[in-house]
């Protein structure tokens, strides 16, 4: 979870964003099942050079039931690291430049990166 709007608006917490996101991700999934839910990872934005970092267990030691989620009584305990990032040194590149290094590279010719079938390599190669 994302809390604050400098991860909106500003470029360097925007990719701040991106990176963890790409970092922490697992899985890709349509809908999250709040019931099985154990953690949340929350990076929450205070200004424009400070960023908290904390980690919530959800209804600790207890099930999460249908009637919690609609009631919005989901019980929220600290665990796990915590630690405040501060941005001291920052220079991101252009968008344009971004933008190219975040370019897939193309196969020149993808006949030759096809598996070959019944080929092997003996002791000489």
């Amino acid at each position: 979870m994302f809390q604050g709007e400098h991860f909106d608006f500003n470029d360097k917490h925007r990719r701040f964003k991106n990176y963890c996101i790409d970092f922490f991700k697992m899985n890709d999934y349509e809908e999250a099942n709040i019931a099985e839910m154990k953690r949340v990872m929350v990076f929450t934005s205070i200004s424009e050079t400070v960023i908290t970092f904390r980690q919530y267990e959800v209804n600790p030691g207890k099930q999460v039931n249908v009637t919690d989620v609609k009631n919005q009584t989901l019980e929220m305990k600290e665990v796990g690291p915590s630690f405040n990032l501060n941005w001291r040194r920052c220079k991101i590149a252009d968008s344009d430049l971004y933008k190219e290094a975040c370019k897939k590279p193309k196969i020149r010719n993808p006949e030759m990166h096809k598996a070959r079938k019944n080929t092997f390599t003996d002791g000489f190669g």
